[in-house]
């Protein structure tokens, strides 16, 4: 019995460790952020959009045989002042902005954390939820970080709940931006 046990724990780590993805890391923007895609990251043409979304740049490389899409997005913050200029309230009020958002697209918000760092002249925010397209349930994890004037919002759709690990929280860590 205890040969049995081993021999399924050892073929489980053996299967997670061939199966498991291992992206690359890009430095995008001017050596501004670095992200997580599973393929050199395409930029889409968002011309039409500038004039409704400063700044507006958008990147995206998807993982076709797992159906996960990484997606970074930058634009330039909405307001006359760096981040950290404004107190503690603005946390509240961009807390509620992404949630707003989230759901106004009709996702389920499943979990939300933030943090504001006024002398680092940051915000960060890290959310899960999910949607219902076309019948079916599909998940998205995404970090957004306000640095002064920059917003920069990375990104990860994927087919399973049970798979954020694998291709969100396993990455989120190289999410980074530079000053």
């Amino acid at each position: 019995m205890k040969i049995k046990l081993l021999w399924i724990l050892f073929l489980s780590v053996l299967s997670c460790s061939v199966w498991a993805s291992n992206y690359p890391t890009f430095t995008l923007l001017n050596n501004s952020v670095q992200a997580t895609f599973p393929s050199l990251p395409k930029e889409y043409d968002l011309s039409g959009y500038q004039k409704y979304v400063p700044g507006l740049r958008m990147f995206a490389a998807g993982d076709v045989p797992n159906k996960a899409v990484y997606i970074l997005r930058y634009r330039e913050f909405e307001q006359d002042k760096d981040v950290g200029a404004y107190n503690q309230k603005i946390k509240g009020m961009l807390d509620w902005s992404l949630k707003k958002s989230f759901e106004a697209s009709g996702g389920i918000l499943d979990e939300f954390t933030s943090i504001f760092d006024r002398k680092r002249n940051i915000y960060k925010a890290e959310f899960s939820g999910r949607y219902l397209e076309e019948g079916i349930w599909r998940y998205k994890s995404a970090i957004q970080i306000i640095y002064k004037r920059r917003v920069y919002d990375w990104s990860v759709m994927y087919p399973d709940k049970s798979l954020k690990w694998e291709y969100f929280d396993k990455y989120k860590s190289e999410f980074k931006v530079f000053k």
